[in-house]
């Protein structure tokens, strides 16, 4: 089964989704706002912007790249996340855990 890759259109989901302009965004991300502007334009970026976007959204490669991002649903995640004052506070491999599971628990609602 061939999947599709989804990558421009989910970047703009996400950055419409939390309200910003693309350079909000890139330095949101820590990328380079020409990387996010070419990553959106044809869906092709490096392993490493990858994981860095990924990180930074609190989703897998795989959402990112095949899934498919509502922009309301980006909007809301994102939105909940900052209101977790304690979240940022937390290490890195538990931030990760976490956003893990967010992702999870939004896919059910």
């Amino acid at each position: 089964m061939e999947r599709t890759n989804h990558l421009s259109d989910n970047l703009k989901a996400y950055k419409e989704g939390m309200g910003k302009s693309l350079s909000d965004f890139a330095r949101e991300l820590s990328i380079p706002k020409s990387t996010i502007q070419a990553a959106m334009a044809d869906g092709n970026t490096t392993l490493d912007t990858l994981i860095r976007i990924a990180n930074a959204l609190g989703v897998s490669l795989d959402e990112l790249v095949f899934g498919t991002v509502s922009i309301e649903a980006a909007g809301k995640a994102r939105c909940l996340l900052r209101q977790v004052e304690w979240y940022h506070f937390l290490p890195a491999d538990k931030q990760e855990a976490f956003q893990y599971h967010f992702g999870e628990i939004l896919k059910l609602l």
